[in-house]
């Protein structure tokens, strides 16, 4: 719809006398009108006006209106046209018809005159908010397969072409390689020059390594500084060894970033299928082994995967052990980071993360550990102990003179896979005393994405508490407005790879916009991880994103540190 101008409506009818009426009272509401006596001149008018909306008879003496609702929908510039069509007040079959056709409504003979006009606006309204919605779940559908900083395949799209690489080898009896590359001492790059740097820097080790493999294989980012490649198809280890060697050589080749030089190393772990696997994550987690003795054996080197590779496996064996004594010691500690809102700069809420102060390790991050705590079943007793913890800290804050405050808490897909999930929910609420409203649960997309009609249920029992619900790091997994039309969510967290990324990469820049717009199309609080600038502040209030989250405001931190903090930046009121 052209915004400089009043809507223009092709009106297809082979009455003159109710063409007439109709553009008297359609022009009188404020429509621009053009109109078309039979079926050939319609065709011809729609293709040369490209109108905003197409009114059509459904019989005239060259053919019919359902014909050219089909041509006109079935071609590019047609299929978000809304199409409406005239029928008899009491013609079901027309009026079925004219949505087998295409049309996106009807109105009725005799028309009301008085109606016409308004039902034709709001039409052409809620067809414009369709459109929109489509054009922005097309746009994160489209790069939810890409990742937003290399542009390469990600975790996702490497796992499709993984699993039909898979089957075709099986089915030949053929031969594949997975290598796993990790930059060796990348956080130090991003902790000392800064997030921005490291991002660049990443853009061009993907490049490097994208140039090396042939056309069949797929290079993917699997998230910080990890990178895979899978081989579909190889003759023998010397395809292998031979892109480990390039991909080495080319990474360790200095970077030029905005006039500094900078080099850096890279490990690579090697699987091959049938050797080491029959599964991608099997492959996946062989390589990964073997890139950690690549790094144990002086790093810049690459390693094959072996039965006898143990080193790994005893360490988590280790890490296990030492997490359940933490449980039952009271090693396991919150800290609370703030959640801004972006025009007013007041407290809208406290995401609550969970750190491991480990007598022998120190303090543990929780990438370290969570994934472990997953996989051994440890995620119960912790999360459990989060959630209560969580509950007696919201109670402690009211009671010393703090208002209330909601706390999000990320919830795994293991604890929200339990029966008694909402029950132990109930329980803890009651126990510590305090409403549901002050608690808020965050989910992943590809959590929720599982069993989705037991999903659903399961939220709606949870709404009933008075939980807040919140989709975590979407824009990464799946999205889609199907399942967020049926879900009770309320907010959205845009995750922190494409804040950091908005600057410098249109694609990450547009699904930040693309989810601040759905959100608000769907009425859900939005809120943008990992703000640390000023400037990337600055573009998502100019955005119109409600929330922010990140260093810019503050670190996370104890629970005593942030009451100090909310009484030296709030005070009591």
């Amino acid at each position: 719809m052209n915004p400089a101008a009043e809507p223009l409506i092709l009106l297809v009818d082979d009455d003159a006398g109710l063409r007439l009426m109709l553009r008297t009272t359609l022009e009188s509401a404020g429509f621009r009108v053009e109109e078309a006596g039979n079926c050939a001149a319609g065709l011809t008018a729609w293709e040369r006006l490209q109108p905003d909306l197409l009114l059509l008879d459904v019989l005239m003496p060259d053919g019919d209106g359902y014909e050219v609702c089909r041509r006109v929908r079935n071609s590019t510039a047609g299929r978000n046209l809304p199409i409406v069509m005239v029928t008899g007040l009491d013609d079901t079959d027309s009026i079925n018809r004219a949505f087998e056709s295409g049309a996106t409504d009807f109105i009725t003979k005799p028309i009301h005159w008085a109606m016409v006009g308004h039902r034709l606006r709001y039409i052409l309204r809620a067809s414009q908010a369709l459109t929109e919605l489509k054009r922005s779940e097309a746009r994160i559908d489209y790069l939810a397969n890409r990742d937003a900083i290399t542009g390469l395949a990600n975790r996702n799209l490497l796992g499709d072409r993984l699993g039909v690489a898979l089957a075709h080898n099986k089915r030949l009896h053929g031969r594949l390689a997975v290598l796993l590359i990790d930059l060796d001492r990348f956080k130090t790059i991003n902790d000392s020059i800064g997030h921005g740097f490291g991002d660049k820097l990443l853009g061009i080790i993907a490049e490097r390594i994208a140039a090396c493999v042939r056309d069949e294989d797929t290079v993917s980012r699997l998230g910080g500084d990890e990178f895979a490649v899978l081989l579909p198809s190889i003759h023998g280890m010397s395809d292998v060894i031979n892109l480990a060697e390039r991909i080495l050589a080319r990474v360790a080749e200095a970077c030029d970033i905005d006039g500094q030089l900078l080099r850096v190393s890279a490990s690579i772990g090697i699987s091959l299928f049938p050797d080491d696997g029959d599964s991608g994550d099997a492959l996946l987690k062989n390589a990964d082994a073997a890139m950690y003795l690549a790094k144990e054996s002086g790093r810049n080197n690459y390693q094959f995967y072996t039965a006898e590779l143990n080193t790994r496996a005893l360490e988590r064996l280790t890490l296990e052990s030492r997490l359940r004594q933490a449980i039952e010691g009271g090693e396991l500690e919150l800290y609370y980071q703030p959640q801004i809102s972006a025009a007013s700069g007041t407290l809208s809420g406290v995401e609550a993360l969970i750190r491991w102060r480990s007598p022998e390790l120190g303090l543990v991050a929780p990438m370290r550990f969570i994934p472990l705590a997953e996989e051994t079943g440890l995620i119960l007793p912790i999360g459990e102990w989060t959630i209560r913890r969580t509950c007696r800290q919201i109670k402690d804050w009211q009671a010393a003179g703090l208002p209330a405050i909601r706390v999000a808490v990320n919830i795994s897909a293991v604890q929200f896979q339990q029966r008694n999930f909402t029950k132990l929910l109930r329980q803890l609420l009651l126990e510590a005393d305090i409403g549901g409203s002050n608690l808020e649960l965050e989910l992943t997309e590809s959590m929720v994405m599982r069993d989705l009609d037991s999903v659903i249920a399961t939220l709606h029992e949870l709404k009933a508490l008075g939980l807040n619900l919140a989709i975590d790091d979407f824009g990464t997994g799946y999205s889609s407005l199907n399942y967020l039309r049926r879900m009770p969510i309320d907010v959205l967290k845009i995750d922190q790879s494409f804040v950091r990324a908005m600057h410098i990469d249109p694609a990450s820049l547009a699904i930040v916009e693309a989810i601040i717009a759905l959100a608000k199309a769907l009425e859900l609080e939005c809120i943008a991880e990992g703000v640390e600038t000023e400037a990337e502040l600055a573009l998502l209030q100019n955005l119109r994103c409600e929330m922010v989250q990140g260093y810019y405001y503050a670190r996370p931190m104890p629970a005593e540190e942030f009451q100090a903090w909310y009484l030296g930046r709030f005070g009591t009121g």
